[in-house]
């Protein structure tokens, strides 16, 4: 019986597409060229073994058998590992025969929700040859299961010097969040070694009963992108400094008599300038001990209303030290947004020019 089977499977032995032949039992008896080509398997090597076992797929020989029992025009989508080789995916069908067994035809086929894990292994083996990470797993004794991944080989370590190892032991102490996975918490630590910067992973693994049976880790070398944060950061604080710099260049408080200072105001004045030459002038008041403090607003041409409420204020903050706040230089755009905060004015002391303002302090000086 299964001799006349195999001498009619010789008709699709140059098939283009794969086909093989087994019996009641699930033993190939029959393996054409195509087969051979996929899965990079001979006839002779296939012929004689179990079908789960040649072709692999999820749920093993069982799912094979359930395939079979199912009879004519049943039909799986089936991933397939290959030692050394890509994945291969097929559209299985079956056509029983009338003596038992059955001859399945595969057609090749793309990747389907019945693949997932597959998918999953391919896509991990991926990660742990391409990206910059090294992976564990260490059952809840704390002791080392598997370390993989190129990082590994990049950090001078080999899975032989770790695995097997008691992490919690070697580790815990070094790294606090370690232990926190083992209770059952995904944790995210960062980590140096030497020169080297990690972003670690700790996360539980559980079964399907929803008990954690081990921890899996990842740490992902993030060296190169730490290094260009660090640069950004020193040029960003450089960038700061000349900033600051050019802020009290530009806000120069001068002596310009015995107990009298002026500050001199040139260009555009926005809220954070304004709080800068509050906290300058406050400062210099106290260590000149003045009596007197001109804001020379000649060289500003306009202003918002937010910031000639911080310039009153100034004024105010003046007195409250004992000195006295004098404002000259103001333009027409300045006196209009002053006005429209409704302030009473006549505690102000304003004069149209710098020079106006020097004789105004002087006199007082000399009266008092």
């Amino acid at each position: 019986m299964a001799t006349d089977s195999v001498s009619g499977f010789e008709l699709l032995q140059d098939a283009p597409f794969v086909a093989l032949q087994v019996d009641s039992d699930g033993t190939i008896i029959a393996w054409n060229a195509a087969a051979e080509a996929v899965f990079g398997v001979t006839s002779d090597d296939a012929v004689g073994r179990p079908i789960g076992v040649v072709v692999p797929v999820p749920g093993g020989d069982d799912a094979w058998r359930a395939l079979l029992a199912e009879g004519r025009g049943a039909r799986r989508v089936w991933a397939t590992p290959r030692e050394g080789r890509q994945l291969v995916t097929c559209d299985w069908t079956l056509r029983p025969l009338s003596g038992g067994g059955a001859v399945f035809y595969g057609q090749p086929a793309p990747l389907t929700v019945d693949t997932q894990q597959h998918v999953r292994d391919v896509l991990l083996r991926a990660l742990l040859d391409n990206v910059e990470l090294l992976a564990w797993v260490a059952d809840m004794s704390g002791t080392a299961l598997l370390f993989d991944g190129i990082g590994l080989a990049r950090s001078g370590l080999t899975p032989e010097m770790l695995i097997g190892q008691n992490l919690l032991a070697a580790f815990g102490e070094k790294y606090p969040a370690v232990p926190e996975a083992f209770k059952g918490q995904a944790v995210r630590y960062f980590t140096r070694e030497g020169e080297a910067c990690y972003d670690n992973w700790a996360v539980p693994v559980r079964d399907g009963q929803g008990r954690q049976i081990a921890v899996a880790g990842v740490a992902l070398d993030i060296t190169e992108s730490r290094r260009r944060e660090e640069e950004l950061q020193d040029k960003l604080d450089v960038i700061e400094r000349q900033q600051r710099a050019m802020r009290e260049m530009s806000t120069p408080i001068i002596e310009v008599w015995d107990r009298v200072i002026c500050l001199p105001i040139v260009g555009l004045v926005d809220t954070a300038r304004a709080a800068d030459v509050m906290d300058n002038l406050l400062q210099a008041i106290t260590r000149t001990r003045a009596r007197f403090a001109i804001l020379d607003l000649t060289g500003v041409d306009v202003v918002d209303t937010s910031t000639a409420s911080h310039l009153l204020s100034l004024i105010r903050a003046v007195r409250l030290l004992g000195a006295e706040g004098v404002l000259t230089g103001v333009h027409p755009n300045i006196a209009q947004t002053i006005v429209t905060l409704g302030v009473d004015l006549t505690t102000l002391h304003v004069r149209a020019t710098l020079r106006d303002a020097l004789k105004y302090v002087l006199a007082e000086l000399e009266r008092r």
